[in-house]
């Protein structure tokens, strides 16, 4: 099917089919009429000139006067519907004839030539067919040239009255739209002097013009108020988050504090009975150098220790702000070191699989809270579902592009409703008092704006030492660090 993306051309192409179909039946009636009476002055003009010859050649003939018989069918013959004349005798021999056409031959007349009612010769008219055919193509022809002729001229015609006096206006009524639109400009009323359909469509679309721009005049004040409320509550908003993550932050620092106590209680209680044992055996006089210096290594090596848990909790409360390469199996560890008494007093198994020398870059103290997110709500929901044996499985693995974080607990997994929902602001099962729904959402925006990374949640089954377990899988996707 042919596709008009204009009025005008679908009103020439109706003008052209109609007009092509009235032309096309009027010149088909033409033609018959015209085939018609040419074939008609075909017949009066043979029947003439078989009349005159029956009425000439028969005393010629019975006087045997064949000369006189040849002239007078040359000068009949001149005629230009005439291809052949011949005369036969009654034993059907030929006594003359006239041949201009010996191909073809269109018998019109086989008419006998009698003298006193006695038949006495044959004569045999042959019309030329070819003529007829000139004159029909003549007809074709000139009725075509007409047909075209007033069918262009129509066309014409007609394609300046459409033009000038509905192409035009609609065009101004769609540039008016356009620059309405897409430009965002009122120009002035539209004006079309004509008192049909254009003209009141053109009143209407005027009205609904000057409707509209008080319309978009007052939604744009609107909109410049709104974008004002929006820009003050984004502000209030963030003020908020700051606040929320502030209070995320500073609940993981009271929990970190904990951690720091139950893991100083040890070796503070070695340096102290290391100390009372030195004193002791001082004042009884059984001091050695070997015993001295055996116990002020141990009491170093304590110190160590409490000096390298400081350290730890003090880069990962300061958090990071600038990104630097660092190697994950080093992150881990620092990890380690801070839930380390949390997962001893729950008793949560912690199993690491991870290979030397992985690096990546971003914020590492920021990714370490992102770890102990996870496995605070890993630990949270062994506690509650009462798991016997508690799992917190770390396998890290890597490609050419991507370095993997995988960790899996063995908690029952995440209830398939809350599952889409825990990355989302504010949301938590727990009760208010016991979190603020903002630990995984941190997590995501760390991962993903902070870090270039992606981060998914899922239910995973999984076989540990010959057991099958399930639980909550969180899969961290990290961009490798290529550099040397």
């Amino acid at each position: 099917m042919f596709k008009f993306k204009s009025i005008s051309a679908k009103l020439n192409f109706i003008l052209f089919v109609t007009v092509t179909i009235v032309l096309s039946i009027s010149s088909i009636y033409t033609y018959n009429q015209y085939s018609s009476q040419i074939q008609k002055d075909l017949d009066n003009e043979l029947n003439r000139i078989n009349k005159r010859l029956e009425l000439v050649l028969p005393s010629i003939i019975w006087n045997l006067q064949i000369n006189l018989v040849n002239e007078i069918i040359k000068t009949e013959a001149n005629s230009e519907i005439i291809d052949s004349i011949e005369v036969f005798d009654i034993d059907k021999t030929i006594l003359t004839s006239v041949v201009k056409n010996k191909h073809i031959l269109n018998l019109y007349k086989n008419a006998d030539i009698k003298y006193e009612n006695e038949k006495i010769a044959t004569l045999k008219i042959y019309y030329n067919k070819n003529k007829i055919h000139e004159a029909k193509e003549y007809i074709i022809n000139s009725l075509i040239i007409k047909v075209v002729f007033i069918l262009l001229v129509l066309q014409l015609i007609f394609s300046y009255f459409v033009n000038k006096f509905i192409i035009n206006n609609i065009t101004k009524l769609k540039n008016s739209i356009i620059e309405m639109t897409e430009k965002k400009t009122f120009i002035d009323d539209i004006q079309i002097n004509s008192n049909d359909e254009l003209h009141y469509l053109a009143l209407e679309f005027n009205k609904m013009r000057n409707q509209l721009k008080l319309s978009w005049q007052e939604l744009h004040v609107l909109n410049k108020n709104l974008e004002n409320k929006v820009s003050e509550e984004v502000l209030k908003n963030n003020e908020i988050q700051k606040q929320l993550f502030k209070s995320e932050k500073m609940a993981s620092m009271g929990e970190m504090i904990g951690n720091i106590a139950h893991q100083w209680r040890q070796p503070l209680s070695v340096i102290s009975v290391l100390a009372t044992g030195i004193k002791l055996r001082q004042e009884m006089g059984m001091t050695t150098p070997q015993f001295i210096d055996e116990s002020c290594d141990n009491i170093n090596t304590n110190t160590q220790y409490l000096s390298k848990t400081i350290d730890d909790f003090k880069n990962f409360l300061q958090g990071d702000k600038v990104k630097s390469r660092f190697d994950l199996k080093s992150q881990i560890n620092s990890f380690l070191n801070i839930i380390k008494s949390s997962a001893t007093q729950n008793n949560v198994h912690i199993n690491i699989d991870i290979n030397d020398s992985i690096y990546v870059v971003g914020f590492e103290n920021e990714l370490t809270q992102c770890i102990i997110n996870i496995y605070n709500n890993a630990k949270d929901a062994l506690l509650e579902n009462d798991v016997e044996y508690k799992l917190f499985n770390i396998t890290v693995q890597e490609d050419k592009e991507h370095v993997k974080i995988i960790l899996q607990d063995n908690a029952k997994g995440i209830p398939s409703h809350v599952l889409p929902k825990i990355f989302e602001p504010y949301f938590t099962t727990k009760h208010q008092s016991q979190g603020t729904g903002l630990g995984l959402h941190m997590t995501y925006k760390i991962i993903v704006d902070g870090m270039n990374g992606n981060i998914e949640a899922t239910n995973n089954e999984f076989i540990f030492e010959d057991n099958t377990f399930i639980g909550a899988c969180f899969t961290i996707l990290l961009p490798k660090d290529k550099s040397k």
